[in-house]
């Protein structure tokens, strides 16, 4: 499959810790520990907005 300019693509952004085993082991996409990011909440479940 090859990409020609003006193409459409799709991304998506995956939250992920960096330290935990998953994420050592190249699977941030499986990160437990910055689940909650997406929801706004920082790494040390703290909420951003209040």
């Amino acid at each position: 499959m090859s990409m020609d300019v003006g193409d459409h693509v799709a991304t998506a952004y995956l939250p992920a810790c960096g330290v935990c085993t998953w994420c050592a082991q190249g699977m941030q996409y499986i990160c437990d520990t910055a689940a909650g990011m997406e929801n706004g909440f920082a790494l040390d479940g703290s909420a951003r907005a209040s």
